[in-house]
């Protein structure tokens, strides 16, 4: 690790100072075999630790005792004041070492030292031969490494982003082949679930096919960010792509622009929640079905241009969206969920088509800026405060083929001057029943 550190330090020293020339990229491209060296020359350090601390503890040493012994004999051979034969000497020095093996005070030290060096030895040992298994293991983990495809269909092209950007983060060219997937083998297609690693990108283009198989759906969470260092701002999306999975972009605060591609069906609950930098949607045709908060939390978004394929809204799609002004509905739409406009404070103006069949409560709840919506013939109920605390609301168009109102619907709608509703209809006695006659104005859907 440390040495491939030091490379990526020579590598960004070189791109501000162009030290060595363009080094940036075969740097980079080496990675991975930079990395895998250094799991092997690990590997032979503790190898060669393990093996000389084996043979330091096997090198017969001589004891205190023995060092005693010796300078006993010596001693007592030195000696001039012996004045008894050499048998005696030789029974003197034999008993002399006899006691002092036998002194408790010895042997115990002496034991104590050998149980000492003994262990130490031991765990020096131990200790290498863990250092040389677990770098063994990560050179053969490594040189494995991600599988190897085409990288004309597997590059990941994107921008590095500024020199703010710490050291961990993504090398200075384009990335190949650093999205993690699940392969469908039914289906024989591909699902990307996020980088392989802690990486970060400007602009980011998710290419059409992984290997030679496509790519049909972005995983769950794949690149939320949750922990705010990523730094993506233009997503591209590939032309096989059918799902966005739940979360998908989550939290990509500096996200600003997402390009889509026919093809697209379903995008997931919580997709783009509180993707702040939004600012316009088109959404692409063959879409079907929007997921519940969806773009929850876009509070930059001003723009949505929506296909009439959509069948689907989720609740509180666009939810607390307060800058959002104009949206065009599906007219294959079947129904507006509750809070889906909630608190759309910049909504102008709304259509509701002919195929939904209900409004949900609280739909536009705080629409305070909504000053005509226009509900064509075909909806037949409208929620609990679906128009709560619109102020601004001046003219609504309520169809005869309505059957149910909330009594709270147009609650809080206090500057309301209009209601068009058809003679004879449930829309009129309602209005009436409300004390809202006065506002009434009688258009015919035949005209």
């Amino acid at each position: 690790m440390y040495i491939c550190e030091i490379v990526d330090k020579i590598v960004k020293l070189n791109k501000k100072m162009h030290l060595f020339g363009n080094v940036t990229k075969k740097s980079h491209v080496k990675e991975r075999e930079c990395l895998m060296d250094s799991n092997i020359i690990g590997a032979i350090i503790g190898a060669v630790g393990t093996i000389t601390a084996a043979l330091i503890a096997l090198i017969p040493k001589n004891s205190d005792n023995d060092k005693k012994k010796k300078a006993i004999v010596s001693s007592i051979r030195n000696s001039k004041n012996i004045k008894f034969p050499i048998e005696e000497s030789t029974l003197l020095l034999k008993n002399t070492l006899i006691t002092l093996e036998d002194s408790p005070t010895i042997d115990t030290q002496v034991k104590r030292k050998k149980i000492k060096w003994r262990y130490i030895w031991h765990i020096l040992i131990a200790v290498n031969f863990i250092i040389t298994l677990v770098f063994v293991a990560r050179a053969v983990i490594d040189k494995k490494g991600p599988p190897n495809h085409d990288s004309e269909t597997t590059t990941l092209i994107a921008d590095v982003l500024d020199d703010d950007i710490s050291d961990d983060d993504i090398p200075d060219e384009n990335i190949a082949a650093h999205l993690k997937h699940d392969f469908n083998e039914e289906e024989k297609a591909v699902t990307i679930t996020g980088f392989l690693g802690d990486y970060t990108v400007k602009n980011l283009i998710i290419p059409n096919v992984f290997g030679e198989y496509p790519i049909t759906t972005i995983g769950k969470s794949a690149f939320a960010d949750y922990s705010g260092k990523k730094k993506i701002q233009t997503v591209t999306l590939p032309e096989n792509l059918k799902n966005i999975g739940f979360d998908a972009f989550r939290y990509c605060k500096s996200l600003m622009g997402v390009t889509f591609s026919e093809g697209l069906e379903t995008i997931g609950n919580n997709a783009f929640q509180d993707c702040e930098q939004l600012k316009e949607l088109e959404l692409p045709e063959g879409l079907i079905s929007i997921g519940s908060e969806a773009f929850r939390g876009c509070i930059n978004l001003e723009k949505v241009k929506m296909p009439n394929t959509v069948m689907l809204l989720g609740e509180r799609v666009y939810y607390n969206c307060n800058k959002l002004k104009t949206i065009n509905l599906s007219d294959g739409l079947i129904g507006i969920k509750q809070y889906t406009f909630y608190n759309c404070g910049s909504l102008e103006s709304i259509t509701i088509p002919s195929k939904v069949e209900s409004i949900d409560r609280y739909a536009f709840n705080g629409c305070k800026n909504l000053t005509e919506v226009t509900i064509n013939s075909g909806v037949k109920a409208i929620g609990e405060y679906a128009f709560n605390d619109c102020e601004k609301l001046r003219e609504i168009w309520l169809p005869a083929t309505l059957h149910e109102i909330s009594p709270t619907a147009l609650y809080g709608a206090k500057n309301i001057a209009t209601i068009y509703v058809e003679k004879d209809s449930y829309a009129e006695k309602w209005c009436i029943e409300q004390k809202l006659s006065g506002k009434i104005k009688y258009y015919s859907s035949e005209q």
